[in-house]
């Protein structure tokens, strides 16, 4: 039985000398609230409420529904994080906010990635963030985490390239960060995309052009826990 305030009156079975003839197995009586009355039956998995057996679902079984629950959630999220994504499709999320610090969108991926989580609804109330390194660390502290090796990965989580023979947490253009789509291209600030439209855009890549190995040698994918 959960503990009560002070102030619930709790009158427990009527076991006392004092109260001859009550029932020894009289219901438990809350004489503040009227609770129902809540005896554990011969089933380990069920209660008596109010005279009624309920039957209680199993410890694994409550376990697994809450973790099935979860994965939904997580998944509606990821969708909605690549939905919001291609919604922006051509935008300069960088400007007019960030054009100098981004020295006109070249150094705006992570400020772009920022902008796609928060509207998405992915990080709360999350920031925008104006480098790699700090929005990897945002992310870490809002529980996502890296993906493990064999884990597939799927559209909506972000992925992390950086030249390791760099400092890169510094910033100066020696990391990259971008969303995976639906397609396993990669939604990133491209200024490939500035070559037709004059300044880095918005726009989805395969992984090999937005995150170019020969720059950055080292790639790894972060996604969204229940945390």
């Amino acid at each position: 039985m959960s503990e009560r305030g002070s102030g619930d009156l709790q009158v427990g079975r009527a076991r006392s000398a004092h109260l001859a003839g009550a029932d020894e197995d009289a219901p438990l009586i809350y004489a503040a609230f009227g609770a129902p009355d809540r005896r554990r039956s011969k089933d380990d998995n069920s209660d008596f409420v109010q005279g009624k057996a309920v039957k209680h679902k199993p410890e694994g079984q409550r376990k697994q529904e809450k973790n099935t629950d979860e994965s939904k959630r997580i998944d509606e999220l990821l969708a909605k994080i690549e939905d919001t994504a291609s919604e922006h499709f051509g935008a300069k999320l960088w400007d007019p906010d960030y054009r100098k610090v981004t020295k006109n969108g070249e150094l705006g991926c992570a400020v772009s990635v920022s902008k796609i989580l928060i509207e998405s609804g992915a990080v709360g109330k999350m920031g925008v963030k104006e480098s790699v390194a700090s929005l990897d660390s945002a992310l870490r502290d809002r529980g996502w985490k890296p993906l493990d090796k064999d884990e597939p990965v799927k559209a909506g989580y972000v992925v992390i390239g950086y030249n390791s023979d760099t400092n890169w947490k510094k910033g100066g253009g020696n990391a990259h960060v971008g969303i995976v789509s639906d397609l396993g291209l990669i939604w990133n600030n491209s200024s490939r995309a500035g070559l037709g439209w004059g300044e880095p855009r918005w726009i989805a890549e395969p992984q090999v052009i937005a995150l170019r190995p020969w720059k950055y040698d080292r790639t790894y994918v972060l996604k969204p826990t229940g945390r």
